[in-house]
């Protein structure tokens, strides 16, 4: 499903079909996608996990998926809520651990992101 590339980089293998119980959607993500995984400063990685964690590898690329592609702010939010959710339902992340990451993508959303010219 994942190969880790030597950049540190995630490459979907094959396509990924998710479905996005409760927004009643299902998403295909087309192979050969790359993602960062989640962008955490290293010094947390004890704490959160890595960016290209086992665990947490379909939340972060799906969410890297929906920003990539988001125009709008309340795009962005839905990709933002789409990784709580995964992180939630896919890899049982504890509680704490999904607040603090999804409180982290929604103050990177309010401050710093910028749709990117493919998105717009």
């Amino acid at each position: 499903m994942f190969e880790f590339l030597p950049t540190g980089k995630i490459r979907t293998t094959e396509d990924l079909h998710v479905d996005l119980f409760p927004y009643g959607q299902t998403l295909t993500i087309p192979a050969g996608f790359e993602s960062d995984g989640y962008s955490i400063p290293q010094i947390l990685w004890p704490v959160l996990g890595s960016p290209s964690s086992q665990s947490h590898c379909l939340p972060a690329v799906v969410h890297d998926w929906y920003c990539e592609r988001a125009t709008t702010p309340p795009e962005r939010a839905f990709g933002d809520a789409v990784f709580f959710l995964l992180l939630h339902r896919h890899s049982e992340v504890p509680a704490w651990k999904r607040r603090i990451l999804y409180f982290g993508v929604r103050l990177f959303a309010l401050f710093l992101w910028k749709p990117t010219e493919a998105a717009k």
